[in-house]
């Protein structure tokens, strides 16, 4: 099984986020430890307490930030963000089926409300590339996140056509 220091890992999808633009990775990295959630079953002493509730219907940022030293298992993992509502995890999946199907799911990529989803697989970010067919047309298209992803009235008012998602397909990036 694969491991990775938090700052390591946090770092890479940092890097993946804001390629080719300025950003300031301290304040982010320090934003992540605060905000992020760490989900698998081999990384159950990180989880955020506060997100482990029944009564817990949204997501909490940690009482104590993480430092960065932690070590995260797992060869799957998938960093998942939503700027909406500032939910932030890095989840350990058992399989890259399981990694692919949370990516292409209902709650993957695709959903408007999802802002970025990063692969690492075996301690490496992996890029990938979406494909769907589109409701409205039966053509298949390859996604582009905030142009595909619209509400139909936001679709509308900026004079694009609206795309009704489905049959989402995956390809690695070599």
């Amino acid at each position: 099984m694969n491991s990775i220091q938090l700052k390591k890992l946090a770092s890479k999808i940092t890097h993946k986020i804001y390629e080719g633009e300025t950003y300031d990775i301290k304040d982010w990295l320090n934003y992540m430890y605060k905000q992020v959630d760490i989900i698998g079953q081999n990384n159950k002493k990180l989880r955020n307490p506060l997100n482990l509730y029944n009564n817990c219907y949204y997501f909490r940022k940690r009482e104590e930030p993480l430092a960065g030293e932690e070590i995260i298992y797992g060869d799957f993992i998938l960093f998942d963000y939503c700027v909406h509502s500032e939910d932030m995890y890095i989840r350990e999946l058992d399989s890259l089926e399981q990694l692919e199907k949370s990516i292409k799911g209902d709650g993957g990529f695709t959903n408007t409300f999802t802002t970025y989803q990063v692969a690492i697989i075996k301690g490496k970010v992996k890029d990938y590339n979406l494909y769907f067919t589109n409701g409205n047309d039966g053509e298949e298209y390859k996604f582009i996140k905030d142009y595909h992803d619209l509400f139909e009235k936001d679709a509308e008012r900026r004079g694009i056509p609206y795309f009704e998602i489905s049959n989402v397909r995956l390809e690695w990036v070599e």
